[in-house]
């Protein structure tokens, strides 16, 4: 690529100022505010939380003469008055050892601020990494309207779809590299081919705006006077709108690469939302009460943000995507509006759903609450209600439950829509075993297959007269409870009365080839007493210490 022709440039200085503009922009990649200069040239200042940093464009070529000094001298005064952290000449001119040694002196009448050169050489070697910067400054914005043109036109277009993704990916490539303020993506579905403009950097709308004018008229119909009054919510807040064709009289589109001009019929889609900035904050925060000490609190990340002529809107949803809060900042009415929002969604966990739900139940009882930036700073406060009936106590509690049997076994599944009694008895259950509590309760007859080593020490305890006995079993156990599995681990069973109903079957089984198992009829001797508890790990071992099988 040819290098800059800093002389041309020169004789058109708000060419050169542009491109060193949007230069330093795409390398610093943060908001620019642009000065005067004051002597025939422009400052850019870039400001962060650690001070300015000012630039000073001079498209000065040749030598730095008397007269171009003067220019420097008061151009660097003038920036003095605010007194940046560095001042930077940026000039087409490498200096000699004298230009340097009167840059240096400067230097000793600033000392708070750093003094900097950059000539020829560093605009050469910076414009090379942004050949799209040079590209367009040398006379290249007239081939964006061409191409942009050439894409748009339809006999220009082949009727073959690879041909046609070939030559617009092609056309596509090259307006890329030749445009400095916006990057392009195309696609074609159908008949219709959409482009996509990007700012490459954050002042690119500024320096490069999009601008549009439109005369819409609204009839009295209802669906013309629900997108007038989303039309006017645009134009406050930025949130999206879509104006029907019959409501559209004109429509002028001011656009880069030749993508406006003047447009009749179709729809008109218009959306303010936009990206923040990376010191933007990420949540908003919902608290009760409003003032310290907080019960609850919860973290509502903001999912989107958009802004209109009379204020900013922001959509923030918690972790789980129960709860969204939209808040409209008023700039007119200098107010801040606030609508909570609560909705069932599937596939949360319970304990993420839990906080949530017990802040709704705070609010609904009528607790006021308040919303805060991440420091504490209290934006709106208020109160309200989800519904007409009470929040479901049991249903919390019931998720409360669960969220500690998911934490106790190690286990993660959704909360339901709704638990049954069968879940609750069941989460109860887990949570005590899981806990080392001990369980009481009864049970009736049953029928156990068992082989002969514990057959036998069944009839040892029964004795001759089949007497009641104390029963004890401890095993492994997994419980199904509102959709999800849960591992109790060892569960050890003790009945302190059962005895053998089919005991004679049994003796005689076992008097005979006892082999493999027998079914063995068990049921409660003079109480239906039955303990439940987490059962010890030698209770499980078949084979005492000592007594493994070799």
């Amino acid at each position: 690529m040819p290098p800059v022709d800093f002389a041309r440039l020169s004789r058109s200085p708000v060419d050169y100022e542009d491109m060193v503009s949007v230069l330093l922009s795409r390398i610093r990649q943060a908001l620019r505010v642009d000065g005067s200069g004051g002597d025939g040239g422009r400052d850019c200042y870039f400001t962060d939380a650690d001070g300015t940093d000012v630039y000073e464009l001079k498209s000065f070529t040749g030598r730095m003469g008397q007269t171009q000094r003067r220019q420097v001298k008061r151009s660097l005064r003038r920036a003095m008055n605010d007194s940046p952290r560095s001042w930077t000449l940026v000039v087409p001119i490498d200096p000699t050892p004298a230009e340097k040694q009167w840059f240096a002196g400067l230097q000793a009448g600033h000392k708070g601020t750093r003094l900097e050169w950059l000539g020829k050489t560093w605009l050469d070697d910076h414009l090379a990494q942004f050949p799209d910067i040079t590209r367009y400054f040398s006379g290249a914005a007239e081939e964006v309207i061409r191409i942009l043109a050439e894409i748009g036109h339809e006999d220009a277009l082949p009727d073959d779809a690879v041909q046609l993704a070939t030559k617009i990916a092609g056309q596509a490539a090259r307006l890329n590299e030749i445009n400095p303020y916006y990057s392009f993506d195309f696609s074609v579905l159908g008949d219709t081919t959409t482009v996509t403009v990007r700012p490459r950097y954050p002042d690119a709308l500024r320096d490069r705006p999009i601008t549009m004018t439109a005369i819409l008229q609204f009839d009295g119909s209802p669906p013309q006077q629900e997108a007038s009054a989303a039309f006017a919510e645009f134009l406050k807040y930025g949130t999206a709108v879509t104006i029907p064709p019959e409501a559209i009289t004109s429509l002028t589109v001011d656009a880069p690469a030749g993508l406006g001009g003047e447009f009749q019929g179709g729809t008109l889609i218009l959306d303010g939302t936009f990206q923040p900035g990376a010191d933007a904050a990420a949540a908003v925060l919902l608290r009760v009460p409003v003032r310290p000490p907080v019960r609850r609190m919860l973290r509502m990340d903001i999912t989107e943000r958009s802004s209109g002529d009379g204020g900013l809107r922001l959509l923030t949803r918690d972790q789980s995507g129960f709860l969204t809060l939209e808040l409209r900042i008023d700039f007119t009415q200098q107010a801040c509006h606030a609508s909570l929002a609560y909705r069932h969604q599937e596939g949360v966990l319970p304990n993420d759903a839990v906080p949530v739900l017990r802040f709704c139940a705070e609010v609904a009882a009528g607790e006021e609450m308040a919303v805060t930036d991440p420091a504490g700073n209290i934006i709106v406060a208020g109160s309200g209600f989800f519904g007409t009936g009470p929040w479901p106590e049991a249903y919390i509690q019931c998720a409360e439950l669960m969220a500690e049997v998911q934490a106790l076994s190690g286990t993660a599944f959704p909360l339901p829509a709704a638990f049954s009694p069968v879940d609750q008895d069941d989460l109860a259950y887990a949570r005590a075993i899981l806990r080392g509590e001990i369980i009481h309760g009864e049970w009736t007859d049953f029928t156990a297959s068992l082989p002969a080593a514990a057959v036998d020490v069944m009839l040892k305890q029964a004795g001759p007269q089949g007497s009641q006995f104390m029963l004890a079993f401890a095993a492994t156990q997994t419980i199904m409870v509102a959709g999800g599995q849960v591992p109790l681990g060892g569960v050890l069973q003790i009945a302190p009365a059962a005895r053998i109903i089919n005991l004679d079957e049994v003796r005689a089984w076992r008097q005979g080839s006892a082999d493999g198992t027998t079914a063995v009829q068990l049921g409660p001797g003079d109480t239906r007493e039955l303990t439940m508890q987490t059962a010890p790990p030698a209770a499980l071992d078949p084979f005492p210490p000592g007594q493994e099988p070799q």
